[in-house]
Order: C-alpha cells, then sequence, then structure tokens
C-alpha cells in the first residue's frame, strides 16, 4: 500500500467522528494537572468507578486493599473531595485515610489542590484530585474503512487523535504499518511525556477476533487482511497491545452504564457499515476459542441471490442490507450523502427516512428475519439495537414490528427492546477500560500475590513510560 494512502491525520483536532467525540470527554486545558472544574455531583469516570466497586467487592476480605480501592473510588467519583470527607464517605479511620493518601500522592496517583482563599477559619481543607496525566492508552477503533486513534485518560477524556484511511485491498503488513504509525504519532505528541505511563495501546475492531492470541483473525471489509498477529506490532512498538471485538467491547460497555442488563440474556445487534451480534449471559461476553461467534451479517439469507459479499460468499446478509452493499442505491436518492463514514451518513439518514424504497423494504425484512432467527437460537430477555438506519423512529418502529411477526411464537414477546443511539458506539473509555482496571488490579494488589481473577486475555504486563522504546518491567505507578 503505497503512504500515501494511510497518511496519519492529527494529532490534536483529527477528524475524530462526532460519536466519539460524544462518547468520550475531550480533556479541557487547565494549566494544571489537567483537572477540568465539574461540580461533584456530576458522573465521573463511570467505567472506572464500577471497576474499582467491583475490587472492593473482592478485596473484601483484605482490609489494605479494600481500602485503597474504596479511597480511590471516591476520589474519582467526587474529584476536590477531602480527607475529612473520605472519613465519612468511606467510613474509615483518620489515620488509615491520611496513611492512603499520602501513598497516593507519593505515587502521584492523586495530587492535592490548597484553596487560594479558605472558606472558613482555620487550617484549610486541601482538595484531592486523580492526577490526570499519569495513566494513558491509545485507543484504535475502525469506523467504516477507516482507522481511528486517539490517546484517552482514565476519565475517558480524549487528549488527543490522529486517523488513516484503510483501502479495501490492504494486508497484513500495511496494517500493521498503520497501526504503527498511529501509536508513534500520538505517543510522540503526548503533552505529558513525564508524567505519564502509557499503560497500552487496545484494539476494538470488526470480524473475527481471538483475543487469547492477539490475532485479528478476519474483516470482511479488508478480505487480504487474515491473521494479523498483534503480538509482532507489540514487539516493534514495545508497549503492550490488547485486541478485542468491537461488538463485545461496546455490550460490556452498556452492561457497565446499565448494571440491570447483567442479569438474564442480552443480545446486541448492529445494523450499519456492516451486520454483527454479541450475546451476554448474566453479565459474561460469550464468544468461542476461535474467536467466531454471531457473525450473523455473513450467515446465507438469500441462497438465490447472486450479489457477492466482501467475505467472497453469495446472498449474505450484509450483502442484502449492510450500509456498504445499499450506498449505489442511497447515493441515487442522495446525491450529497457522505460516501463512506456512517457515522456522517447516520446524520443524513435520521432526517431522510428510505423506508418507502423498495430496496431498503427488502433490506429490513432480511434483517428482520435475522433477529428473529436470533431469538429463537439465543432467546434472549433483551435485545439492545443500533446502527446508522436505527436512528430513524419509524424504521425502529417497521423492524420491531416485523421482527416480531417473523419470530416463533414461543418467543416473539418475550424480549425487551432498546435502541441506543449510535452516539455511544465508539466510547473510547469503554475500548481503553480492560487496560485501565488492570492497572489497578496491580497497583492495589503489588503487596500481594493474591489478586482478583483476570478475564479473558492473559495480556503481557509491562507498562512503559510514554517515551520507552522497548518493554519496561516498572510497575504501574
Amino acid at each position: 500500500m503505497a503512504s500515501d494512502r494511510n497518511t496519519i491525520r492529527g494529532i490534536e483536532g483529527a477528524r475524530l467522528p462526532k460519536a466519539a467525540r460524544q462518547g468520550s470527554r475531550r480533556l479541557r486545558a487547565t494549566g494544571g494537572r489537567g483537572d477540568a472544574e465539574r461540580p461533584c455531583d456530576e458522573e465521573q469516570a463511570p467505567l472506572i468507578v464500577s471497576t474499582l466497586e467491583s475490587l472492593e467487592a473482592a478485596y473484601r476480605n483484605k482490609p489494605g486493599k479494600l481500602h485503597t480501592a474504596r479511597i480511590l473510588r471516591a476520589i474519582y467519583a467526587s474529584p476536590g473531595i477531602t480527607r475529612k470527607s473520605l472519613v465519612s464517605t468511606c467510613k474509615m479511620r483518620p489515620g488509615t485515610v491520611t496513611e492512603i493518601v499520602a501513598r497516593l500522592v507519593g505515587d502521584n496517583l492523586v495530587h492535592e489542590v490548597r484553596p487560594e482563599i479558605p472558606l472558613e477559619r482555620g487550617r484549610p481543607e486541601i482538595a484531592l484530585h486523580i492526577d490526570k496525566r499519569r495513566w494513558l492508552v491509545v485507543v484504535i477503533f475502525c469506523v467504516s474503512t477507516e482507522m481511528q486513534a486517539v490517546l484517552v485518560n482514565s476519565f475517558e477524556e480524549v487528549i488527543s487523535s490522529a486517523s488513516a484511511e484503510i483501502p479495501a485491498l490492504s494486508d497484513n503488513a500495511d496494517f500493521e504499518q498503520c497501526i504503527v504509525r498511529l501509536v508513534t504519532t500520538l505517543v510522540a505528541g503526548n503533552p505529558y511525556p513525564k508524567e505519564s505511563r502509557i499503560l497500552g495501546v487496545s484494539l476494538s475492531v470488526p470480524g473475527i477476533v481471538d483475543s487469547v492470541h492477539k490475532t485479528w483473525v478476519f474483516a470482511a471489509r479488508w478480505p487480504k487482511m487474515r491473521n494479523l498477529v498483534l503480538a509482532d506490532v507489540q514487539e516493534r512498538l514495545g508497549i503492550e497491545v490488547s485486541i478485542r471485538r468491537q461488538l463485545d467491547v461496546r455490550l460490556n460497555y452498556e452492561m457497565v452504564r446499565k448494571p440491570a442488563l447483567k442479569s438474564g440474556n442480552t443480545l446486541l445487534f448492529y445494523w450499519g457499515y456492516g451486520i454483527g451480534g454479541a450475546f451476554a449471559s448474566h453479565g459474561e461476553i460469550i464468544g468461542s476459542q476461535t474467536g467466531v461467534f454471531c457473525q450473523i451479517g455473513h450467515i446465507a439469507i438469500n441462497p438465490d441471490s447472486v450479489k457477492p459479499c466482501l467475505c467472497g460468499r453469495l446472498g449474505c446478509l450484509e450483502s442484502e442490507a449492510a450500509y456498504w452493499a445499499l450506498q449505489p442505491d442511497i447515493a441515487r436518492l442522495y446525491s450529497d450523502i457522505v460516501d463512506n463514514n456512517e457515522y456522517q451518513a447516520a446524520g443524513f439518514l435520521r432526517d431522510h427516512a428510505i423506508l418507502d424504497q423498495d430496496f431498503f423494504k427488502k433490506a429490513q425484512k432480511s434483517v428482520a428475519y435475522a433477529l428473529s432467527y436470533l431469538q429463537a437460537i439465543l432467546v434472549p430477555d433483551r435485545v439492545l439495537l443500533s446502527g446508522m438506519f436505527l436512528e430513524n423512529p419509524t424504521v425502529q418502529d417497521s423492524l420491531v414490528k416485523r421482527m416480531r411477526q417473523l419470530s416463533p411464537p414461543f418467543v416473539a414477546d418475550m424480549a425487551k427492546i432498546e435502541f441506543i443511539e449510535v452516539s455511544n458506539a465508539w466510547n473510547a473509555g469503554a475500548i481503553a477500560f480492560f487496560h485501565f482496571r488492570r492497572a489497578l488490579e496491580d497497583y492495589i494488589g503489588e503487596s500481594s500475590s493474591e489478586r482478583p481473577s483476570r478475564g479473558d486475555e492473559g495480556d503481557a504486563r509491562t507498562l512503559p513510560t510514554a517515551s520507552a522504546a522497548a518493554p519496561s518491567t516498572q510497575r504501574a505507578r
């Protein structure tokens, strides 16, 4: 692939999609340590707060670690909280709070802010803040055929961004080159090179993913890319790299945002540039050892079709209903629609209903059939529907009605249907979540070999500094 075809755009103010900007706050410069002024009752770092709550439960029989997790959670949830407030909020002795806060400050995870003008007589209360510069993660995700990269902190705030278009015939070497260039661009442009530690690079991608072996197995939109081993990229970068299927990341994020989704079975179905699904049972994402699961976009929905799919087969659901397949028909109706970016197109289609068009009626019927199959096989208690075509209320109502008509009677009305805005699709904090969780586990549990059980990845634990050229074995501080 010629170098000009994957030119990196960035760093600050790059073409980050509106959805990503909405899903992850952009860091506001304050001249201090990146602490934007916010009221204390505003929800802060919800993914980190949720993680610390789960760690508190895991450490319930280990008081020292339990207290550290509880104090960190309180400071994340209420920036500017004081030691006195921590004593009452966390229900701890003043000496315990003082000792733990001193360690957090000494390790540069927390910093103190003294009030310029004391509000009361006597010794002024010192406000405590998480140092937002300390832990950063490079997040990479795909929007249609573009690769977006952002540098994000643990408050889910985007510090800088870059992007590159990936041509359809790109192969493994092209992807390796693009990922390395995106990461090195963001790391080189990190505004806090001395204060921060880059915890890792987290990829969230479409297609088939083997997270355990850090392998991107296949993505239909890039058919020449096969079995891309990210361990090679990790070695080149000297930074830990992880990879997960984007819809699994999305579903995990929704379950963190809405804990009620962790009960029973939850199906996520996405209808956009591609078509796919993710499934969780009692809060656990279901997958397979090979990474192949819920590839609904590549079932033969129309065995008589002669439409070729990007995967190489005929009659797949994507070839009948995905945005890439419907683009020519939509373009004939609206010449001013954005060609490729599904987020920009989503906003356009929200206000330009195409439900009455024959090609779209056929596509919607195919999607309804696919949803009815998933309902009958997985029997979900909830179905979360998202995607660029589902931003229009008329399309939403029509699809649900058709899906219930086609579903077997024993499941037709069982599932609760919920629509999720596309703006929540690519939350950078959700993609970086796994690295931040690991850093918290390592920091809190560093003095003991007993740690809460990890997830599914078995990623390396090296946590290099922003300027590191080779993996560092230094602990996450």
